[in-house]
């Protein structure tokens, strides 16, 4: 009685794994994150990039390994002899698994993941955008006024230049676009796009002088300048991960 209750236990632990793909969907496209991060979230809920796309790879893994518990409880509750239900609890899911992957079906889930783990800023690289804000500085951009800049090389700060007139950059080809205004006090606030992923959103960092954003909407759009006005989180005193989740 004691080694059924055993695998009846394994047989309900190996049906959760197999809902790893639901939850790592969830995670992956920070639903979670977003729910923890809005307006006045508390700091200790801060989700770090690296750790939402761990989370949904582990997802992934999740499904091979609980359909073995599975088929492996199964025949064992169905009194197969030990070594069968072994044998055979390790192999289904991976044809199964190998199954889906060569499939059409494959390539699909496995962009989808990486798609929804690109959605976020990306690395922080405080001196690098440091220098940036600096080549911002250097405009002279007075109280009150506000421009739209582009860097040519995201990496190169002194790429920094005005936007031309009637100058147009298409979906998906937004990173280094910069946005810079400066308050009446004299604080000044930038902008940077570093990954424009088309309708699945756009992600950068945004730097604030003295104060930080101020919601401006119920749905957690701030007084940022440019369309990147949703913080996403805190990384310091003055830096912002920020994003405008376009999902259009």
């Amino acid at each position: 009685m004691k080694g059924k209750s055993v695998r009846v236990v394994l047989l309900l632990v190996g049906i959760i794994l197999c809902t790893g793909p639901a939850w790592a969907f969830l995670v992956a496209s920070s639903g979670m994150a977003h729910a923890f991060q809005g307006a006045g979230a508390p700091p200790d809920l801060d989700w770090e990039w690296e750790v939402v796309a761990l989370v949904a790879a582990a997802g992934w893994i999740a499904l091979p390994l609980g359909l073995a518990i599975v088929i492996w409880a199964i025949l064992r509750l169905a009194g197969v002899r030990k070594k069968w239900g072994v044998l055979v609890g390790a192999v289904a899911p991976i044809a199964l698994g190998g199954a889906v992957l060569l499939s059409p079906v494959g390539p699909l889930l496995v962009g989808i993941t990486g798609l929804l783990a690109e959605q976020n800023s990306g690395p922080f690289d405080q001196a690098q955008f440091a220098a940036i804000v600096e080549q911002v500085e250097a405009i002279g951009i007075q109280p009150g006024e506000s421009f739209e800049l582009r860097l040519d090389d995201i990496t190169n700060p002194k790429s920094l230049r005005t936007v031309k007139p009637n100058e147009f950059f298409d979906r998906g080809n937004g990173a280094g676009d910069v946005w810079a205004a400066r308050a009446a006090d004299g604080s000044l606030t930038v902008v940077i796009e570093t990954r424009d992923l088309g309708h699945a959103g756009e992600y950068g960092f945004a730097y604030t002088g003295t104060s930080p954003p101020t919601p401006i909407t119920d749905w957690g759009a701030t007084d940022l300048p440019g369309p990147l006005n949703r913080v996403d989180k805190k990384i310091n005193d003055h830096w912002w991960a920020v994003e405008n989740p376009l999902m259009d």
